[in-house]
């Protein structure tokens, strides 16, 4: 709910298919009403909200976007600074 915070629903497995069938479950009228739709970003997920809340305006959840704010770094790190992998010497 956007005037409180609260989560209005959550959908177990992330998969497009389990989220279609979610808003199917609920009907047009819900879907039409539904104005924002926060997610993880997952191409499967913004593939089904795309297609039944095409409407409404999708936001990352905060976790994710700290979580790949933190891990990019870590990635650059590792394609500037690759990990030393020890080679064995051939005989």
């Amino acid at each position: 709910n956007g005037d409180t915070g609260q989560i209005l629903a959550m959908v177990e497995h992330r998969n497009a298919a389990a989220l279609t069938g979610f808003f199917i479950e609920q009907g047009p009228r819900w879907c039409r009403g539904v104005q924002v739709v926060v997610s993880d970003g997952s191409k499967s997920y913004r593939a089904a909200i795309d297609a039944h809340l095409g409407h409404a305006r999708h936001v990352l959840d905060r976790f994710h976007v700290v979580r790949v704010r933190h891990e990019a770094p870590c990635v650059r790190g590792r394609v500037r600074d690759p990990p030393f992998w020890p080679v064995a010497a051939g005989r």
